[in-house]
């Protein structure tokens, strides 16, 4: 049995419910006695709408709002029992000492709640919140919200230092410490006798990686057409590519039509990967969301190694 390795959910916020995932990843947390993380992700694609009943999908800085509506709900429902709410005696009449659960009430622009929890809190107090987002909405998601952020600038290091830099800057905007946000870089180490058998080892890996399928929808967003009915192997597309350009808002690349915003009149363009379906919704909280975030982040070592928090009964991954 291990009893330092944690098990983190990559979780959507656009197509799920608060109430449900909420106390999915409370479940894996009791379970894992504290062990449990939640990768907080959104979707911005119609064919993933499409496996769920509300369908569609919502524009770029609407996910992220309703992302931080669900973050909400979620927390004020793990931070419904007080930390002593169950019982210490079998005999005892009920599971929770009585007035220990808080009833939750929430609504808001995306949703309506109004429930008491079933399951307790865990050693640590909830899930560990880990976020990847690189967009600037995304990086100011984590610097309100994540305790952990995935970095893809984990092979520069100068590149890397930017991002670091530029997430303190955040933190340091929404009231943060610098060091409240651990980094984790995806770095990829490839392992050779020389260079040159290092180097053939990462083709042959990232021949691997690419289908034919895969290959076809990366050139497809670089020539601006759809290209899923060609042959991968064969010769590039006899048509002109769309010249493409990013305006800076997504954290992935994402292909603009010059053309189509012309015609727009100047609006923001029209991205390839279909029809945008504008949604305005802000969040604002509710009374029941009104009382401040516990702020467990703060870790020291105990003589077993594992870090645990000062300000409450958590436990790192």
């Amino acid at each position: 049995m291990t009893d330092r390795i944690g098990l983190v959910s990559t979780s959507n916020t656009t197509f799920n419910e608060p109430a449900d995932l909420a106390r999915r990843l409370s479940g894996l947390d009791l379970l894992s006695e504290g062990r449990a993380g939640w990768n907080v992700v959104t979707t911005d694609n119609a064919w993933t709408g499409a496996n769920f009943r509300r369908g569609g999908y919502l524009d770029h800085a609407d996910r992220y709002r309703r992302a931080e509506e669900f973050l909400t709900v979620a927390r004020a429902l793990w931070d419904s029992w007080q930390d002593s709410a169950v019982s210490g005696s079998a005999g005892a009449p009920a599971w929770a000492a009585p007035g220990a659960v808080r009833q939750v009430r929430h609504q808001g622009p995306q949703f309506d709640v109004d429930l008491a929890p079933t399951l307790p809190r865990s050693v640590q107090g909830h899930p560990v919140i880990f976020q990847a987002g690189d967009s600037g909405e995304g990086r100011d998601f984590a610097a309100r919200n994540a305790d952990v952020i995935f970095s893809a600038h984990g092979n520069d290091f100068d590149d890397a230092l930017t991002f670091a830099d530029d997430l303190r800057r955040r933190l340091r905007a929404v009231g943060r410490p610098d060091d409240d946000l651990r980094i984790l870089p995806g770095t990829e180490i490839i392992i050779g006798a020389t260079e040159e058998e290092a180097l053939e080892k990462k083709r042959w890996i990232r021949l691997q990686q690419v289908t034919p399928a895969t290959a076809l929808g990366i050139a497809g967003l670089l020539w601006g057409i759809d290209l899923s009915g060609r042959d991968a192997d064969g010769p590039l597309p006899k048509e002109d590519p769309v010249v493409a350009e990013n305006d800076g808002s997504f954290g992935a690349r994402r292909i603009t039509d010059p053309v189509k915003s012309s015609r727009n009149g100047g609006r923001r363009p029209t991205r390839t990967a279909g029809p945008c379906a504008r949604r305005s919704s802000r969040s604002a909280p509710s009374a029941a969301m009104s009382a401040p975030r516990r702020d467990w982040r703060t870790s020291s070592p105990t003589s077993s190694g594992t870090a645990r928090s000062t300000a409450s009964t958590s436990r790192r991954i």
